[in-house]
């Protein structure tokens, strides 16, 4: 998943195909923590290539990657990542979200 990469520093390279993916792939990008590849196209496999060899030696998403990781590591369960995704919608990314709702914790799946 997203947050298992996060929480790794892995660096990312997003094929968006469906639903929330192109929305998600951007949020990525916008925070320098990889490239998105478009898909479509015969040279797809160079693409993924180039992106990942540049997302992997990039000085500024590599930061970036090890400063959302040292904050994923920090939160505390989810309640803590509840409380980052709060500050992020209401932080710099605010303007890529709808507008935000503040959430206490996170509710319990009922049984």
């Amino acid at each position: 998943s997203t947050m298992d990469a996060v929480a790794a520093g892995l660096p990312f390279v997003t094929v968006p195909i469906a639903f929330d993916q192109s929305a998600v792939a951007a949020r990525i990008e916008h925070a320098r923590m990889g490239r998105v590849v478009k898909r479509a196209g015969p040279d797809l496999v160079q693409r993924l290539a180039f992106g990942l060899s540049d997302a992997a030696r990039d000085q500024r998403m590599r930061a970036a990657r090890q400063q959302m990781r040292s904050e994923v590591i920090a939160a505390s369960g989810v309640n803590g990542l509840v409380a980052a995704v709060n500050d992020a919608l209401t932080g710099p990314f605010r303007s890529l979200a709808a507008p935000a709702r503040r959430y206490e914790s996170f509710p319990e799946a009922a049984e």
